[in-house]
């Protein structure tokens, strides 16, 4: 079977991180927009995707390895060398009389019974390779457009997450990605709060991230109250901390809340956001 980790360049011990690197840099290497023409590098490019997409997934990469390992659960024994034999020998005492076979008056509705369970044991087998083959391609579409937003080619990024999210249309990833675009862009605030609100909704577990961002946008929007039910959320991740505070006192501010604002302020401050000096010196003297 094809060798991933060979494809990769990457040991099999390697972690998600190391997977992701050597992604990027093949990735870039044999990309068809550096490789125009060649089909060589086009399917180097084409494997190297398959090979992230596997290795990059828990679950996937779990099940590739035990195949990699030569794992299986059957084993089979067959021995055809020995035939039946028979000893008895059987005798009648009575003529012989042809067996009868009685009516059953259940017979059609146990039969449509048993079709109708395989009908729907086969559509429910469908639609699971359906959705796996979406997600599968909603996942190499997301790949690329991160590829295009490292190379900050944004019109291509978005035409990769709007593919990723028609295959799937529940990928919060992409949401995101595809809102911090609308903000970096500042093109269209609505937008972005649309992608930010679908990628907590269809999250099993929202990210403070999400909540920052989406207050990002609830500001631009002149919804302030919200503004300050995202910070309050996003507040208690160390690391996004201070600028929460900082969107959280922008909103006070809005809300002519100037005690609020100016404590928030210089507690931004504080938390080495250096950018809150400008406000402190503007409204809080």
């Amino acid at each position: 079977m094809t060798d991933y980790y060979q494809i990769l360049g990457i040991s099999r011990q390697a972690g998600i991180q190391e997977i992701k690197s050597a992604f990027k840099k093949l990735a870039l290497q044999y990309h068809p927009d550096r490789n125009a023409g060649s089909l060589v590098a086009e399917e180097k490019f084409k494997q190297i995707n398959e090979a992230y997409q596997v290795l990059s997934d828990t679950q996937d990469k779990l099940i590739y390895d035990l195949k990699l390992n030569g794992y299986s659960s059957y084993s089979y024994t067959t021995d055809t060398t020995q035939q039946p034999t028979y000893n008895q020998t059987y005798t009648y005492s009575r003529p012989y009389s042809p067996p009868t076979y009685r009516h059953d008056p259940n017979a059609a509705r146990k039969a449509y019974g048993v079709g109708t369970i395989i009908i729907l044991i086969m559509a429910i087998i469908g639609y699971s390779l359906y959705t796996f083959m979406n997600q599968r391609s909603a996942r190499m579409r997301y790949a690329e457009a991160l590829y295009y937003i490292d190379r900050n080619q944004t019109y291509n990024a978005f035409t990769k997450l709007e593919e990723a999210i028609e295959f799937d249309d529940e990928y919060a990833e992409a949401y995101l990605k595809r809102g911090q675009l609308w903000l970096q862009l500042d093109a269209n605030s609505i937008h972005a709060y649309e992608d930010f609100d679908k990628a907590i909704r269809h999250s099993k577990v929202p990210v403070p991230e999400m909540y920052l961002f989406r207050a990002m946008s609830l500001l631009k929007m002149r919804r302030y109250e919200r503004v300050l039910t995202d910070c309050a959320q996003a507040i208690h991740e160390p690391t996004l901390k201070g600028p929460a505070i900082f969107l959280q006192a922008a909103a006070k501010k809005a809300l002519q809340d100037k005690r609020g604002a100016c404590h928030d302020w210089q507690q931004a401050y504080e938390l080495g956001l250096t950018s809150s000096a400008d406000s402190l010196l503007r409204y809080c003297r």
